[in-house]
């Protein structure tokens, strides 16, 4: 299985969010909130807000995708997050 998640950052900035694919969440959340992390996502601690389950690879990086690039598809699922985290 394949998800397609989005973060939230916790820190004084909380409308920073990432979008992103991974095959383990969990141990991917602890890459992005690890102090060696390097990435775009250094230097702040996440949450997961979000996320969407594939079983193909093609289906997930499809689908994250279309939520970096598409202002609609993005704005509505953060509708829905914004709705459940407030």
């Amino acid at each position: 299985m394949y998800y397609v998640y989005i973060l939230r950052s916790r820190g004084p900035k909380k409308d920073s969010f990432y979008i992103g694919v991974s095959r383990k969440l969990l141990s991917r959340l602890r890459e992005h909130n690890s102090p060696f992390n390097t990435g775009y996502t250094r230097n702040k601690l996440w949450d997961v807000v979000y996320v969407e389950g594939y079983r193909s690879m093609y289906s997930a990086y499809d689908r994250e995708k279309k939520l970096k690039q598409f202002g609609n598809v993005w704005y509505g699922v953060m509708r829905r997050v914004k709705r459940t985290i407030s």
